[in-house]
C-alpha cells in the first residue's frame, strides 16, 4: 500500500468528501490508478455543477475523492466551494502528508516545511502525536518540539532546566541537537519575551550565566540583574528548590564563580547585604569567617549571629556547611554563657542542683561546639576559634567551677549529701514503687550517659509523640567507674570490693560481667534479669514477648559512650559516640514499646570529663607509690591500701564511701588527672567532679493517646484587594514552640486555581519567644508578569504543608484576594 494510499484510507474513516488539488498535475497518474474500497473517483474537467449534482444526490454514506490537476480556485471562482469547506482538503506532498500524521491543523504547513530536518524521524514523530493537537498554534508545536528533544514535558521551564542540565555536563552533543534541527531561534525568542534575556551572539551557556547573575544581582544590586524578576523566580523557585535538578544550579553556579572572580566582586558587599543571597558557594564561605571573626573579635553577639545562620539555613549551600554553622553557633552561645555566669557555689546540696538545673548547659553547649567542629569538613577554618573555646571552657569555667566545687568536697567526712538522692538508692526509690500490680520496668544503663547528655535527650524524646519524659538528678557514688556504679544501681544492702582488684561485691557476691550480675538479680524482690543491649533489640516480636513473660524488672546495659571514651585511640571521637549512642537508646526504647512495655528508666553508670587538648604528662599530679598496696590505679582515683596521700588528691575511707572493708581511696582534687603511662587523658571518670557525679534518671513513660502537635500559623490579613505586582504579608505564629508544640514548616504563595502566580516561600515558624510580636514573620510576594489577566478576580495565598513521610502537599490554610493590577510595572523590576 503506497504511503497516499494509507494516507487516504484513514481520512476516509473520518470524512465523506475528500477534495485534492494537485497543483501541475504530477499525482494525475498515482490518482488514477489508485483504488480505495467504496470510493467514488471523480475528476474535476469544467463539470463542477454536475459533480455537485451527482454528489447532493447520492446516498449520505458514499463517499468521493475528487481531483484537480490545478490549484484550488479562489473562493470567488470556486463553484464548489460549499463542499470544499464541509469536507477535507488533502494534499499529497510530504508536508501536508505529516499534517495529516499529527492531526494538526492545516495552516502549519510552512512550519512543517522550515523543520523538515526534525520530521524526518518516525521515532521523534511518533514521541510528538501525544503532545499536539488540531488546536495547537505554532508556539505550542514548537514548544513540543523541543519538548521532544529534551526528553521532557512540554513546558518551558522544563525544557530550559533540561538545557541547564545539559550545559552543566557539558553535553554539546544534546545541545547541537536543538540547534541542528533549527528550534534554537525560537527557544532564544521565547527567552527574550519571557525573560527578557538580550545577547549579540545568544547562547545556551550565556542564558544559563546570565540566569545565575540575575539571581546574584536581584538581591545586592537590581539594576545588574540583567533579566527580569521572572527570571530570578525561575532561579528561585524551579531550579535551586528543584531535588531533581539543584545539581546542575551548583555546576553551574561554581562555572560561573570561577570565570568571573565572583570572591573579587563579594568584596563590595557588607555580611548584612550578603545575608539572604545564596547564588554563590563563595558567599556562604565569606559569611562563615565574618561569623568567625566577629566571634573572635567580640565584635558579634550570639543573637545576630544564630539570626544570620537562621536565614542560611534556607540557602542552596547550607547542608554542605552545615556543621561549621552549627559550630559557630554553640561556639557563640558557650562563650557568651560562660562570659555571664557566676560559679559561686554556697554548699554541696546548692552546687550539685545549680550544676542540675543551669551550668550543666554550659558543658552541652561545649560537646555541641566541638561535635561540630568535628564534623566539618573544612576544619581549620575554625582552628583559632576552637582554641579560644577550649581555653575559655578550661580556663573560665570547667577549672574554676571544679575549683568552687572541690573547696566543699573537702570539708566532707562521708561522700552523701544531705537532701539528695544518691545512686545507692536507686532500686528502692524509683524501681521497687513501679513494681507493684505487677507492673513491669525497663532500666537502661548507659554507660558514661553524664547528665548533660541525659537533658537532651530528654528533648529529643519529648518530641516525640506520645512520649513523656522527665530527668531527675542523683549523686554517683565515689569512685564514679563502671564497676561500682553498676553496682549500685542494682538491689542491694551493701557494696564492697572482693580480694586484691576492684571487683566490686555486692551483698557478698561478685558483680562482674552479665552472668553474676544475673546470680545477684535473683535475689531481688521481683523478679529480674540483666542483658546487654544488643542482645535485646536483636529479639522479634515473638521471642522478645515471650521473653519478657518471666520477669518484671529487666536491666539493659548500652555501652557506646565508654567504649569509645574510655580507649586512648578513639577518644577523639566520644562526642560523636554520644549522638549515636542517641539513636541506639531510641532503638531500646522502641524494643520496649513493640513488647508492650511504658515504664522506662534511663540512667547511667557515672558521667565523665573532657577536654579536647591533651594534657601533657608532665603537668599531671604524681603519686608517691612506695609503701602503698594498690589495686586500681586510674587517671582520676586510686584504690588500695596505706597510700601516700598528695596536694593534689583527698583522700577517703571505704568505710567514708559506704563501702565495706578497710581500703582507701585518692580521688584527684577538682578536675586534676593523675599521671599514667600509655593511657588517653582527654576522656576521665572516676572523681568527684560535678560532671562525673551527677548522674541522670530519666523517667519516661509513652501515653497511649497523641500529645504532640505543631504551632498554629494565622495569616494576618491587613487588606483583601491587590493593585500592586509586590505585596508584603505577615504570618503569625499564635503559641510558643516547646517540647511538645513543635515547628511547623510550610510553603507560602499565591494560586489563582492551580497556578502558582507567585514566588512560593518556605518558611519555619519554630520560635519560642513568649513576645508574640517576635514570632511574626513578614514575606514579600511578587507576581508573574501575566497576573493582570486576572484582574477582578480572586486569587488565594495559599499555605501548605508536606504529609507527613511523603513528598505529598497538602493545604494548611488559605486566604482569599482579589486582584485589581492596571498594568504591571516595568520599573517594579529595578
Amino acid at each position: 500500500m503506497s504511503k497516499i494510499t494509507e494516507s487516504l484510507t484513514k481520512l476516509f474513516d473520518k470524512h465523506r468528501i475528500i477534495f485534492w488539488y494537485d497543483d501541475g498535475g504530477a499525482l494525475r497518474e498515482e490518482f488514477e490508478f489508485l483504488t480505495l474500497d467504496n470510493v467514488e473517483k471523480r475528476l474535476i474537467a469544467n463539470n463542477e455543477f454536475s459533480l455537485k449534482v451527482q454528489i447532493h444526490r447520492a446516498p449520505s454514506d458514499q463517499r468521493f475523492l475528487i481531483y484537480a490537476p490545478n490549484p484550488q480556485p479562489d473562493d470567488a471562482h470556486n463553484w464548489l466551494l460549499d463542499l470544499n469547506l464541509s469536507g477535507y482538503l488533502y494534499s499529497a506532498d510530504r508536508a501536508s502528508m505529516l499534517i495529516d500524521e499529527l492531526g494538526i491543523d492545516p495552516i502549519h504547513k510552512e512550519l512543517i516545511q522550515t523543520y523538515e530536518k526534525f520530521f524526518n524521524a518516525e521515532s521523534r514523530r511518533s514521541k510528538l502525536i501525544p503532545l499536539i493537537g488540531k488546536e495547537s498554534d505554532a508556539s505550542a508545536l514548537k514548544t513540543a518540539m523541543l519538548a521532544v528533544v529534551c526528553g521532557c514535558e512540554p513546558r518551558l521551564e522544563s525544557i530550559i532546566l533540561k538545557v541547564l542540565s545539559w550545559v552543566s555536563e557539558e553535553n554539546d552533543k544534546k545541545i547541537a541537537e536543538i540547534s541542528g534541527y533549527g528550534l534554537d531561534s525560537f527557544f532564544f525568542d521565547e527567552m527574550r519575551r519571557i525573560y527578557r534575556y538580550e545577547s549579540a551572539e545568544p547562547s545556551f551557556k550565556d542564558f544559563a550565566y546570565a540566569l545565575i547573575l540575575a539571581h546574584f544581582y536581584n538581591t545586592l544590586s537590581p539594576a545588574k540583574a540583567g533579566l527580569n524578576v521572572d527570571a530570578v523566580y525561575f532561579v528561585k523557585h524551579q531550579w535551586i528548590d528543584s531535588q531533581r535538578h539543584r545539581e546542575s544550579f551548583i555546576l553551574l553556579s561554581r562555572q560561573v564563580e570561577e570565570m568571573l572572580g565572583i570572591k573579587e566582586t563579594l568584596e563590595s558587599y557588607s555580611l548584612s547585604q550578603l545575608g539572604e543571597c545564596d547564588t554563590f558557594e563563595s558567599i556562604d564561605k565569606r559569611i562563615i569567617i565574618e561569623l568567625r571573626n566577629g566571634i573572635l573579635s567580640s565584635l558579634l553577639d550570639a543573637d545576630t549571629l544564630i539570626e544570620t545562620i537562621r536565614k542560611r539555613e534556607k540557602s542552596v549551600w547550607f547542608e554542605e556547611y552545615r556543621h561549621l554553622y552549627k559550630a559557630l553557633e554553640y561556639s557563640a552561645l558557650l562563650l557568651q554563657r560562660i562570659k555571664s555566669s557566676s560559679l559561686k557555689i554556697g554548699g554541696l546540696k546548692e552546687g550539685f542542683e545549680r550544676y542540675a538545673s543551669l551550668w550543666y548547659e554550659t558543658d552541652t553547649l561545649y560537646r555541641k561546639a566541638l561535635y561540630h567542629s568535628a564534623m566539618a569538613e573544612h576544619i581549620d577554618v575554625l582552628k583559632s576559634l576552637m582554641s579560644q573555646v577550649e581555653n575559655a571552657y578550661l580556663g573560665s569555667y570547667l577549672i574554676p567551677l571544679g575549683d568552687a566545687w572541690q573547696e566543699h568536697v573537702n570539708t566532707m567526712e562521708e561522700w552523701k549529701i544531705p537532701g539528695l538522692i544518691s545512686q545507692r538508692q536507686f532500686y528502692e526509690h524509683y524501681v521497687a514503687p513501679q513494681t507493684t500490680n505487677d507492673r513491669k520496668v525497663y532500666v537502661i544503663i548507659s554507660d558514661a550517659l553524664r547528665y548533660e547528655c541525659a537533658k537532651e535527650l530528654e528533648k529529643r524524646l519529648l518530641e516525640k509523640n506520645r512520649y513523656q519524659c522527665s530527668t531527675e538528678a542523683m549523686v554517683g557514688v565515689l569512685p564514679s567507674y563502671t564497676q561500682l556504679g553498676i553496682a549500685s544501681l542494682l538491689p542491694h544492702n551493701e557494696l564492697g570490693l572482693l580480694g586484691s582488684d576492684d571487683t566490686i561485691s555486692v551483698d557478698g557476691k561478685s558483680s562482674a560481667g552479665v552472668a553474676n550480675r544475673n546470680k545477684i538479680l535473683e535475689a531481688s524482690p521481683a523478679s529480674a534479669t540483666y542483658l546487654k543491649w544488643d542482645e535485646f533489640i536483636g529479639m522479634g516480636r515473638d521471642e522478645g514477648r515471650e521473653f519478657v513473660k518471666g520477669f518484671q524488672v529487666f536491666y539493659i546495659y548500652h555501652d557506646r559512650i565508654d567504649a569509645i571514651g574510655d580507649d586512648a585511640k578513639t577518644e577523639s571521637h566520644v562526642f560523636e559516640a554520644v549522638e549515636k549512642a542517641y539513636d541506639e537508646i531510641e532503638k531500646i526504647i522502641t524494643q520496649v514499646t513493640n513488647l508492650n512495655g511504658t515504664n522506662i528508666i534511663i540512667t547511667a553508670d557515672h558521667g565523665f570529663l573532657y577536654q579536647n587538648n591533651v594534657v601533657e604528662e608532665t603537668d599531671l599530679c604524681q603519686i608517691d607509690r612506695n609503701g602503698s598496696t594498690i589495686t586500681k590505679y586510674n587517671r582520676r582515683f586510686v584504690l588500695g591500701q596505706n597510700l601516700n596521700t598528695h596536694a593534689c588528691v583527698k583522700k577517703f575511707s571505704f568505710e567514708q564511701l559506704g563501702l565495706s572493708g578497710t581500703g582507701e581511696a585518692l580521688i584527684p582534687k577538682s578536675v586534676n588527672k593523675l599521671r599514667l603511662q600509655g593511657a588517653g587523658n582527654r576522656f576521665v571518670h572516676g572523681g568527684a567532679s560535678l560532671q562525673e557525679i551527677v548522674v541522670p534518671v530519666v523517667l519516661f513513660s509513652k501515653k497511649r493517646k497523641d500529645d504532640v502537635e505543631n504551632v498554629d500559623v494565622d495569616i494576618v490579613k491587613s487588606f483583601s484587594r491587590i493593585s500592586s505586582n509586590q505585596i508584603t504579608l505577615t504570618l503569625w505564629q499564635k503559641t510558643p514552640a516547646g517540647d511538645k508544640m513543635l515547628p511547623r514548616t510550610l510553603y507560602a504563595g499565591f494560586y489563582a486555581g492551580d497556578e502558582l502566580v507567585s514566588n512560593e516561600e518556605q518558611l519555619v515558624f519554630g520560635s519560642t519567644d513568649e513576645d508574640s510580636r517576635n514570632r511574626e514573620v513578614k514575606v514579600k510576594f511578587h507576581f508573574v508578569q501575566t497576573i493582570s489577566q486576572y484582574n477582578n478576580q480572586t486569587i488565594s495565598l495559599r499555605l501548605s504543608e508536606l504529609e507527613p513521610g511523603t513528598s505529598r502537599r497538602r493545604v494548611y490554610k488559605q486566604e482569599q484576594f482579589s486582584i485589581n493590577i492596571s498594568f504591571v510595572s516595568e520599573f517594579d523590576d529595578f
